[in-house]
């Protein structure tokens, strides 16, 4: 089993989907190393030199089709499982109180979360555009994963969020990004699967996700959050609106946030990866009964 750039393998798991998408989505020209992955895929996926391939969402399954038909066939949806174990809704309270305290947040405030290592092809700057637009409304945002926190609050600032409402930290523990928020937002360009939003889901923290994001089936419409148009502002400003409304009138459900992720468990996760596996390496001949 092989992740990316190889020549050949039995079983194929693109994490990030197509190559050429993945450049498109960070504005990257395809040439130099590039242009050689790019290569690499076409003989995995057209030139039949993976015998199978594992897609971590429908929209991997789609978009690997779409620029690759010749290998319909051989695509299997084996969507990304997350630790329900760890991610609970019980860890709501000691989340929250961890994260306030890392970040100095005042208690009663609501708080936003951002997850990236690179914030403009996952939609930081409309993320900006939407929250500019709320006027005075309370909420505190946190964006976690990213390198050079003053470049990010400068973009910020210029986008017309306060300073004092942001706050950039590259490492942030996982469970309390998760558990300690009140709404996860991921306007993305395209993210073929993030644990992030399925993290959030199932530690009970409604996610509004981009219709760009693999995970947004995992979004119960309503409960969970929403799932909304790419490169939409005043969408996603009307919906964050809506949702801290819904925050300060409502109690919170976060057993019926969970329920989009309930059957993606780690283990029912790992019983279908190592299926794939098997079924792969038994077609080859490459596994003899005992």
């Amino acid at each position: 089993m092989g992740v990316r750039h190889l020549p050949r393998v039995d079983l194929y798991w693109p994490h990030g989907g197509a190559h050429g998408a993945t450049l498109a989505a960070l504005n990257k020209p395809c040439r130099g190393r590039h242009a050689t992955f790019v290569e690499l895929e076409r003989g995995l996926l057209e030139g039949g030199q993976a015998r199978a391939v594992a897609c971590v969402s429908e929209l991997v399954r789609e978009e690997l089709e779409r620029h690759y038909p010749a290998a319909a066939e051989r695509l299997h949806l084996v969507p990304n499982g997350v630790d329900l174990d760890r991610f609970r809704p019980a860890e709501r309270g000691p989340a929250r109180a961890r994260l306030g305290e890392l970040l100095g947040w005042p208690e009663e405030v609501p708080r936003l979360s951002f997850v990236a290592r690179h914030p403009i092809p996952k939609g930081f700057e409309l993320c900006c555009e939407a929250l500019s637009a709320l006027g005075g409304r309370p909420w505190r945002l946190l964006l976690a994963g990213a390198a050079g926190h003053r470049r990010w609050l400068r973009l910020a600032r210029a986008r017309g969020l306060p300073a004092d409402r942001v706050a950039v930290v590259e490492r942030v523990d996982g469970l309390d990004l998760a558990a300690g928020v009140d709404l996860h937002l991921a306007p993305s360009r395209r993210d073929p699967c993030p644990l992030a939003v399925l993290e959030a889901l199932a530690a009970g923290t409604p996610a509004l996700v981009s219709d760009a994001v693999g995970a947004a089936d995992a979004v119960i419409g309503g409960v969970g959050g929403e799932v909304l148009p790419l490169g939409a502002p005043r969408r996603w400003s009307a919906a964050i609106g809506a949702w801290l409304e819904r925050l300060r009138s409502e109690a919170p459900r976060p057993d019926l946030v969970r329920r989009g992720v309930e059957e993606r468990g780690l283990g029912p996760w790992l019983e279908r990866l190592e299926e794939l596996l098997v079924s792969t390496a038994s077609a080859s001949g490459r596994v003899r009964e005992p």
